[in-house]
């Protein structure tokens, strides 16, 4: 299978999966997951036009998920790794990933990210942590960088194979970032992009994600994950331009955790 590269190729996909998902249930994925926000949030009326009309507000959706989810992060994370052969150098070493592990856990807040995943989940049906190197990050030491990670909303995460809820069987997986469009110039330029290109980087009024950029500032980009020779490949496009050029990363999964709150046979969108 070839591996589609270009800027527009890479759109095309996206508009694919965009399409998939707008075809989910009755009104399609992005109206549902704005209702169900706007339920959990207690706007039980937004869009209803009565304005003499008494509107109560009953949300015990919120209570039941916030106890659920209390529940499931009751008990702590926690990492303890031991050989399979032992011996003392496997087992110095096994500490020693052990404390590291631990390490960027907490400087990555992997615990706090993850309550606020486990209620994304929830709500709207599925869940995103997407992991990555920072390179900007301050470490206390010379070199810069670690390992980071962000909840990415189940709307902003396109499978190659939309009827496959595994990770690591797809071809493809298409990340969705709204930058400003300073922001992303910025990234491009440093990234090596001539001025020609980055000013193709424009913003594209797209509404479906509940931003309300009426000044226009927002672009869409794409980050594009990949495997090519048993390792996992990157890159980051808008419409028109690379933003972020193909890079390696060495790794041979995804790194990308999924969950669904319920599955549901044949897609990978799971039900809330």
């Amino acid at each position: 299978m070839e591996v589609k590269k270009k800027p527009e190729e890479i759109f095309r996909e996206y508009e694919r999966g965009v399409q998939y998902n707008q075809r989910i249930g009755e009104d399609g994925l992005y109206e549902a997951v704005e209702r169900y926000e706007n339920f959990y949030i207690g706007r039980h009326w937004e869009g209803v036009n009565a304005p003499e009309m008494e509107k109560p507000v009953l949300n015990f959706t919120h209570r039941v998920i916030s106890y659920l989810i209390s529940m499931l992060v009751a008990d702590d994370i926690g990492v303890s790794l031991t050989p399979f052969r032992k011996n003392s150098r496997r087992e110095a070493m096994c500490k020693v990933l052990s404390r590291e592990t631990e390490r960027v856990i907490e400087r990555s807040r992997l615990k706090t990210e993850a309550r606020e995943a486990l209620r994304g989940c929830a709500v709207d049906g599925d869940t995103a942590i997407y992991f990555y190197m920072d390179g900007d990050r301050k470490t206390g030491e010379a070199a810069r960088g670690e390992i980071a990670c962000e909840i990415v909303e189940n709307t902003k995460v396109l499978f190659g194979n939309p009827f496959e809820s595994r990770v690591e069987r797809q071809p493809y997986l298409l990340i969705v970032r709204r930058r400003l469009i300073e922001e992303a110039r910025r990234v491009a330029e440093e990234d090596g992009r001539s001025r020609e290109e980055t000013q193709r980087i424009r913003p594209d009024g797209e509404s479906r994600y509940g931003e309300d950029d009426q000044d226009d500032r927002l672009v869409t980009c794409i980050v594009k994950l990949w495997k090519e020779n048993g390792t996992v490949r990157w890159l980051e496009t808008c419409r028109e331009t690379v933003i972020q050029k193909e890079r390696d990363t060495g790794y041979r999964r995804y790194p990308v955790a999924w969950m669904s709150w319920e599955a549901v046979r044949s897609s990978y969108h799971g039900h809330s």
